[in-house]
């Protein structure tokens, strides 16, 4: 990184301005990947920082745009109490707030929002100074008009009733008309949008002046025609609601009676993050709402959402989990192929990893009770399908999260499907050693929940198991490890044996595949095949020359 750094630095000093744009960019990505490993460099970075987020001429304008997102992501990632950036906040600000009022740029203003935001985050409370000029900005920018029209022939053979796609294409194909938008003032108001839900999560008491005319905003941009625009909106509304909630605090005791004014305002929010999951066809949008709604439930508390809402975001959930959401069952005609299948993939993890965040957060709202019957009923079913081989490797391992996590919070509720769950999970073992963590950590929670190794939930007679070397009790219904292997009065498989069916009949196992045996190995992957020895107490490990 030393070498890096100090040549971007040379190029920032005497190339061109096309050249310094994307060594400024260069400098902002290092400077988010590396974090806090940035900060040597930060005395050498932030005097150049400084001198083109002030530079006049047009030529460098991309040059400002850049040098204000490096110098808001140093103070995002290296902190207000930074011996280096500290002390400078201040003057940045006032730099950013006169290049504001003096550029007529969309480009400055949306970058200009972005780093508002990032100062939000570092300062928290210490920010409410700024609120007054940085509020009003962001209305104004969300209020503008984008000049998003159609223009073109009106005679062709289309009804009218075009439907727009996120990119703000058109579904026609006759040629006839298209449709028009400044991009610049798109991404302005997407900046704008995510900056104020910034500002109501930095210093909620002193926000909450101004908490009606930001709803009044989000709330028309939660219907903006862009998905980046909608998702910001989402991520927004749920900050000012948790802002309300924090201002001005329940009584503590369940369930969770919410103040008038977090009241008001999750009755209006929750709604709508709740139609747009159900009605819009973008992923990403449908996305953030639903992970906007799994923050509300979880953090709102017990109680304070009402059971037939919760029921219904059940619902949604099952739908996400099973494909059958609005933004998963519309197709893609337009066979486009700018299309990239990463990005694609990216969008489906982050819809499913927002659908997963729901079940916890269900769990802890609705009661272990409550949420174990919905769980079994419409969500177990689904999950389970996810972890099957046929489903890439990433959403299977966010799935097996979204399983740790509910046995986690369900206990011995979850008892009827921990049988494939692990079987599925002891597969993955097998088959993905580069999700390992994932798949390890979600059985460390359903073992550690449900004593898989020796059963203690069993209803019938007990004892100790020697072959799993646990204190804990198990059916003697069949020896639980050493003999009949399934718990006769609870149908569960033993961990230990379902660890061996993996394994092919007589140890033929390839030595550069690895098994995880939770009970028998303490958490440690082990080569070979398990072979209970109860004389010994113990599991021997048969490996293949």
């Amino acid at each position: 990184m030393p070498q890096l750094v100090s040549e971007l630095l040379q190029v920032l000093q005497m190339g061109r301005p096309g050249v310094q744009e994307m060594a400024l960019s260069a400098v902002s990505s290092i400077a988010a990947a590396a974090e806090q490993a940035f900060q040597p460099y930060t005395a050498q970075v932030l005097p150049v920082l400084q001198h083109f987020m002030q530079h006049p001429g047009k030529e460098h304008l991309l040059c400002r745009c850049r040098a204000v997102e490096s110098a808001g992501i140093l103070v995002s990632t290296l902190g207000a109490k930074d011996p280096v950036i500290g002390p400078h906040i201040a003057p940045m600000m006032q730099a950013v707030l006169a290049g504001y009022a003096a550029a007529d740029s969309s480009e400055i203003r949306e970058y200009s929002h972005t780093m508002f935001g990032n100062v939000a985050r570092a300062l928290g409370e210490e920010f409410a100074p700024y609120l007054g000029h940085v509020v009003g900005l962001a209305f104004t920018s969300c209020r503008q008009e984008d000049g998003a029209e159609f223009v073109g022939d009106d005679s062709s053979d289309s009804d009218g009733d075009e439907e727009l796609c996120s990119d703000g294409s058109s579904d026609d194909e006759g040629g006839g008309r298209h449709f028009n938008v400044r991009t610049g003032v798109m991404d302005e108001k997407a900046s704008a949008t995510a900056a104020l839900g910034c500002y109501a999560e930095a210093c909620p008491h002193a926000f909450m002046p101004y908490a009606e005319g930001c709803l009044q905003v989000l709330t028309t941009m939660s219907q903006y025609w862009h998905e980046e625009a909608r998702a910001a909106a989402f991520d927004s509304l749920m900050k000012l609601t948790l802002a309300a909630h924090k201002a001005f605090p329940p009584a503590a005791g369940e369930p969770v009676v919410l103040s008038e004014q977090a009241r008001l305002l999750s009755e209006q929010v929750l709604p709508m993050l709740s139609s747009c999951i159900e009605d819009d066809c973008s992923k990403p949008a449908a996305g953030a709402a639903a992970a906007a709604l799994a923050q509300l439930i979880k953090q709102l508390g017990r109680g304070a959402v009402g059971p037939t809402f919760l029921e219904g975001a059940a619902n949604m959930a099952q739908l996400l989990l099973q494909d059958k959401a609005a933004c998963q069952e519309v197709e893609d005609d337009d066979e486009d192929d700018a299309v990239d299948d990463e990005d694609v993939a990216a969008e489906e993890e982050d819809l499913l990893a927002a659908a997963a965040d729901l079940l916890p957060a269900l769990a802890a709202s609705m009661g272990q009770d409550a949420y174990a019957a919905a769980f079994l009923g419409l969500h177990a079913e689904p999950l389970l399908a996810r972890l099957r081989p046929q489903q890439p490797a990433a959403l299977r391992a966010i799935a097996a999260g979204a399983a740790a996590e509910v046995a986690e919070a369900l206990g011995g509720r979850v008892t009827p499907v921990v049988e494939p769950l692990l079987t599925l999970m002891l597969r993955e073992l097998q088959t993905e050693v580069g999700a390992w963590p994932v798949f390890e950590q979600g059985l460390a929670h359903i073992n550690a929940r449900h004593q898989l190794s020796c059963w203690a939930s069993c209803r019938c007679e007990s004892s100790a198991c020697n072959a799993c070397a646990r204190s804990a009790r198990v059916c003697t219904r069949g020896s639980c490890c050493c003999g009949l292997h399934t718990c006769l009065c609870c149908t569960v498989m033993c961990v230990c044996h379902a660890a061996a069916l993996w394994l092919p009949a007589g140890g033929h196992q390839p030595s550069e595949r690895r098994l995880l045996c939770w009970a028998a190995g303490g958490g440690q992957p082990r080569k070979g095949r398990p072979v209970c020895d109860a004389a010994a107490g113990s599991i021997a490990w048969h490996v293949p020359a």
